[in-house]
């Protein structure tokens, strides 16, 4: 009997403590630290589509959790896609490129608030994560109105700083330009030591009148030794196997202009006879809109004369390949600075679809190009 209640006693002592004891204290959150990166284009055009890329990276460890953006659109802009992906994932060959973002991205109802998540194993261990947003202007905003685009980072994670997870990117409408390019090549053969004198035409379909625009164009063959524009306006950057030309005049939809070029050429045994080429690109204004792609590339072929009897031999100035005798790497010869500075560069690279997963990704243009047993380029 006493110890029964003795046992009682006991269990509504304990049951006491446990009632008044102060419950164990979560384990705080760990720290984050994001800092945003968050790009998009200066001008939008009137009912086309541009992209916005918004990063973020930490090096806290362990990683914070559940990291997310938020994209936030003002009036006037609607989520289109998530398309075409931040970062570039394998493929095998033979396969289109692929990308990806660093997780799923959901619109709000009204496609203005655009969630995305962290889902991607690989950007969660580096610490990196992006997203990209192709978004569209809607067809009745005022031209001149400018559209302030907010990105944001957050976590389960305190911020040591919260100031750096947040960034707006302002863009101004415009009506912009559909571009298209066709070439005139050569009318007849060419022979080696000549120029080659061929032509590019830019159109733009409107609806909007440009000032500026550039044409990049890539050479395959040591035939090519650079070459330039004649127009007045125009200024060409040659590189080996490329040639960027800025052209600096006024072109009203429904106008186009005729872009002569001339491009030297080598006295070379090899030469004769042969079959070369090349292509063009041009970007809309402002690139990356949902414009016809499809008129923005053309190529062309022409044909080095044929070797007339009795005409003797030539050295070449190199071995074939621009690597020796006086010329750079693709032929063109050396003079002034040995290479071009970083930032043109890099602006090549980006015209010619060699880099960068950043706006551009845009991403381009370089004719498919295959030397055959006599140096022939097929286009």
């Amino acid at each position: 009997m006493h110890s029964s209640r003795l046992a009682a006693v006991v269990t509504l002592v304990v049951a006491a403590l446990i009632a008044v004891a102060p419950a164990a204290s979560a384990a705080p959150p760990a720290p984050a630290d994001l800092s945003i990166y968050f790009v998009g284009p200066e001008e939008i055009a009137r009912g086309q589509t541009a992209m916005f890329l918004f990063q973020a990276h930490t090096e806290t460890s362990p990683r914070p959790e559940n990291v997310r953006a938020v994209l936030t659109l003002p009036a006037g802009l609607t989520w289109e896609s998530a398309e075409p992906g931040a970062v570039g994932c394998p493929s095998y060959p033979g396969e289109p490129n692929c990308s990806r973002n660093s997780g799923t991205c959901t619109p709000d109802a009204t496609r203005t608030v655009v969630t995305c998540t962290a889902d991607e194993a690989d950007d969660i261990m580096r610490g990196t994560y992006s997203y990209n947003a192709t978004v569209r202007a809607s067809a009745d905003v005022a031209v001149g109105t400018e559209l302030t685009v907010k990105a944001e980072f957050t976590s389960d994670g305190v911020e040591a700083t919260p100031e750096n997870n947040t960034s707006t990117v302002t863009s101004t409408v415009i009506l912009g330009s559909d571009l298209g390019i066709t070439a005139v090549p050569p009318a007849a053969p060419v022979v080696p030591g000549e120029p080659v004198k061929f032509s590019l035409i830019v159109h733009n379909y409107g609806p909007g009148t440009i000032s500026f625009f550039r044409v990049a164009e890539s050479y395959g063959g040591d035939w090519y030794m650079g070459g330039s524009m004649t127009n007045e306006g125009t200024e060409c950057v040659p590189d080996p196997g490329a040639l960027v030309c800025e052209v600096t005049m006024d072109l009203a939809s429904g106008e186009e202009v005729k872009l002569d070029h001339v491009m030297p050429t080598r006295v070379v045994d090899y030469f004769w006879g042969t079959k070369q080429g090349g292509g063009a690109h041009v970007h809309n204004n402002p690139d990356e809109t949902s414009f016809d792609t499809t008129n923005n590339r053309t190529s062309f072929k022409f044909e080095f004369a044929k070797k007339p009897a009795g005409t003797p031999a030539t050295t070449p100035a190199g071995d074939g390949t621009g690597g020796t005798g006086g010329t750079a790497a693709g032929g063109l010869p050396i003079t002034g600075a040995a290479a071009l500075p970083l930032a043109l560069g890099g602006a090549l690279l980006l015209l010619l679809g060699t880099g960068a997963v950043l706006l551009t990704r845009r991403r381009k243009p370089r004719a498919e190009q295959s030397r055959n047993g006599r140096g022939d380029i097929d286009l």
